[in-house]
């Protein structure tokens, strides 16, 4: 993860050098960037960085690089939000870290790529600040509260949304897959040796052999807190947003059939493919839509926006 983490690191820098831009100065006023007239501070930057990356003065420049990105990202998505009339309450936001802690941050995938041991985990990974994570969530209620209008106005009629489904029915299945999955983490998020993690996975597999429910056995096994109460299911996911090894492994699968223990970044998984029903069918048509609308917002407010980075 981390050799990925600071190959996306040289890869903005490769791109930033092609495109003219600069990165920030170690010794940055406290400003680091303007967007809208609304300040980043370099003390924001800094917060949520760990002390190692502080040692290497070519990652510390790449690290804050990457994070001056994100964090103008989200405030031009909180100006929009704020500008969007929503409102947010701070239960709400209360609510919603309350619930990702309960669950360890932030729920699965079917490549075991997003699920973490603890809310504190997640922050570290991410080199994030509490702050900085509040906002998010709280831009991420704004944004969901716009989307959910957005999607009222376009699909209200039930009628237009089934024959939508009907005439997307092939272009969905084709691009989305259903999974459910019994997770074992690996010694970063566990404590536990590697090994201990496949042997454990292992043992799961086999009493799969032996005729045991997939989704019993998710529920007493898994290691993903987002999940296991679900019989570890995980819903309909972009085939391309799988790990290549991972996708094909599933794609070989028959629905209702799991596959063997496959090993991902942070331990281990066994997966059953799911046959996607009508209603999965419509939360697939919420998810396209979801996603080309935050991609549309994203792309307007980066367009019209005032950006200076000091």
């Amino acid at each position: 993860m981390r050799f990925r983490f600071f190959s996306l690191l040289l890869a903005l820098s490769a791109v930033l050098s092609l495109h003219g831009a600069v990165l920030p100065e170690e010794k940055s006023p406290d400003v680091a960037a303007v967007v809208n007239g609304e300040a980043v501070l370099k003390s924001e930057v800094d917060d949520g960085i760990p002390e190692a990356v502080f040692k290497s003065k070519m990652k510390l420049r790449l690290t804050r690089a990457l994070k001056i990105e994100r964090l103008i990202d989200l405030v031009l998505q909180k100006q929009f939000v704020s500008g969007s009339g929503m409102e947010i309450k701070e239960a709400d936001v209360d609510a919603a870290i309350a619930e990702h802690r309960n669950r360890g941050a932030v729920s699965s995938c079917a490549c075991g790529c997003s699920g973490f041991k603890s809310l504190e985990d997640f922050l570290a990974e991410k080199m994030m600040s509490m702050k900085e994570y509040r906002d998010s969530i709280r831009v991420g209620i704004g944004l969901r509260k716009h989307v959910d209008i957005l999607w009222g106005r376009e699909y209200g009629d039930p009628a237009k949304l089934k024959g939508e489904i009907e005439t997307k029915r092939s272009e969905l299945e084709k691009s989305y897959i259903k999974t459910a999955g019994i997770f074992f983490r690996n010694p970063a998020k566990t404590g536990m040796d590697a090994n201990e993690a496949l042997a454990k996975a292992e043992k799961a597999w086999e009493r799969l052999e032996k005729g045991e429910s997939f989704s019993a056995l998710a529920a007493e096994l898994s290691e993903d807190k987002a999940t296991a109460s679900k019989g570890g299911d995980l819903g309909c996911q972009m085939k391309s947003q799988l790990v290549p090894d991972v996708l094909a492994a599933v794609e070989k699968l028959e629905p209702g059939r799991y596959s063997k223990p496959i090993k991902t970044w942070n331990g281990c998984v066994i997966l059953m493919r799911m046959t996607m029903q009508g209603k999965d069918l419509e939360d697939v048509m919420r998810m396209e839509f979801d996603r080309k609308t935050r991609i549309e917002i994203a792309g307007k407010i980066r367009e019209t926006a005032k950006i200076e980075k000091k």
